[in-house]
């Protein structure tokens, strides 16, 4: 809610300013927005790629938005929706511009080489939802902006922001083949981060091709973020997650395995969560060795324009505003006591999960050090098998026990606060 603050506050001081929201949520929940937030002048619907330019224009000269298409606006006091803007192919998107200063410090910038998604999980809010759609940019096209970036800011790392940057498999083998052949050629020394699915990575999925993640770890691929969501195929299936358990399992070990780091998104509870799904879903993180707590204790989030946030609008369990946050009842009074017990120490838990990403991202690569918030430290990998039996214990303690999960959850908060501290002492480096 604090972007309509910002918004009110600036309306406040300049009141001529025009102000547009835009992305998945805001499309979702736009007519909503507009009735209730006057300081919002207009909606940006959907990718908004082919709508931003002429609706900026119309709305900077006070010229009218009715022949704009992707807006959803006010005008003498009624809400005009123009539906949803068209889909640019992306190659004809201009380059970002992009400022020297905030590249300066990180080395680090952002591309988008891919939209949509041709997946429809119950759970995403997606634009792409609408037509399960895929669409990306050429191998040149991205190497092009990627080169840009080196020459300009002399960036290190790219990281890649879109929902599925590889697509269904042929394709993406196809792409980031030439993708990879290209950087190599070029000899830029820039490291990437990507987005995958893990659904071509069955018994005899294509994307288990050991040459071609080879290749793409050559190019400079350090990194995978993938979205597994649940340890049991009952609830994938549920969310309509057209992979498995064991697709993700197998994704997750055979990247690690090619020396190319894994971090994936998962949701331990849902409204109709029983005990047994979280135990089964605590020993699928363990057969990964997981040691965030944040997978732990992570719930789903009602997100407008997701399946589940239509079933339970239905059900009229949602409140108005719908772009607010939306609290749901555990139906099982014990899964909720076990949440409860896990979302009381998730902030405090979260350096320790900063800590242990970096020292598994250096175990990934064979590393002996790594760099921590600024601080050298050695790597310890006994101290990520402990932290990953210690999260499998505590859960199935506080599933057997969940009036006194928050007790059992407050002393592991404890014991690994010290942890904690005591290895980032111990194993001290110089930078």
């Amino acid at each position: 809610m604090s972007s309509f603050n910002v918004a009110r506050e600036i309306k406040k001081r300049s009141p001529k300013t025009k102000i547009i929201l835009g992305g998945s949520h805001a499309s979702h929940t736009a007519r909503e927005i507009l009735e209730d937030q006057q300081s919002i002048d207009a909606i940006f619907l959907g990718e908004s790629f082919g709508t931003i330019v002429p609706g900026t224009r119309a709305l900077l000269a006070d010229s009218p938005l009715e022949e704009v298409q992707g807006v959803m606006f006010r005008h003498n006091k009624k809400i005009i929706d123009n539906g949803w803007g068209p889909k640019v192919p992306l190659n004809q998107l201009p380059t970002p511009e992009r400022s020297r200063d905030l590249h300066k410090l990180t080395k680090t910038a952002s591309i988008m080489p891919a939209v949509g998604c041709i997946a429809a999980c119950s759970y995403c809010s997606s634009e792409a939802l609408r037509d399960h759609s895929w669409r990306t940019r050429s191998p040149e096209n991205i190497a092009e902006e990627i080169e840009g970036l080196k020459r300009e800011f002399d960036i290190s790392t790219i990281e890649t922001h879109c929902d599925d940057a590889f697509g269904p498999a042929r394709q993406a083998i196809s792409t980031y083949t030439s993708l990879a052949q290209r950087l190599i050629s070029d000899n830029l020394g820039v490291r990437w981060r990507s987005v995958l699915r893990a659904t071509d990575f069955g018994e005899n999925g294509k994307l288990v091709d050991e040459d071609f993640w080879k290749l793409l770890g050559k190019s400079g691929l350090e990194r995978l973020y993938m979205g597994f969501e649940g340890g049991t195929d009952e609830r994938l299936r549920n969310l309509r997650k057209p992979a498995s358990v064991d697709h993700n399992s197998r994704a997750f070990k055979f990247l690690t395995n090619l020396g190319i780091a894994v971090q994936y998104g998962f949701i331990m509870f849902f409204p109709d969560s029983t005990l047994e799904e979280i135990g089964q879903n605590n020993d699928f993180l363990y057969d990964l060795r997981n040691t965030s707590f944040c997978n732990h204790s992570s719930s789903l989030i009602l997100l407008p324009g997701s399946e589940y946030f239509k079933k339970y609008n239905l059900e009229g369990k949602l409140t108005r505003p719908f772009y607010g946050p939306q609290p749901y009842v555990f139906s099982n009074s014990q899964v909720a006591d076990v949440h409860e017990g896990y979302t009381r120490f998730t902030t405090e838990q979260q350096l320790i999960d900063m800590l242990c990403n970096d020292l598994r991202y250096a175990i990934t690569k064979g590393c002996a050090r790594t760099i921590h918030q600024d601080r050298g430290l050695n790597v310890r990998e006994e101290f990520l098998e402990e932290r990953a039996k210690d999260l499998h214990r505590i859960g199935r303690e506080a599933i057997s026990r969940p009036s006194e999960a928050s007790g059992s959850l407050s002393e592991f908060n404890q014991y690994w606060q010290t942890k904690f501290g005591d290895y980032i002492k111990e194993n001290a480096t110089a930078t």
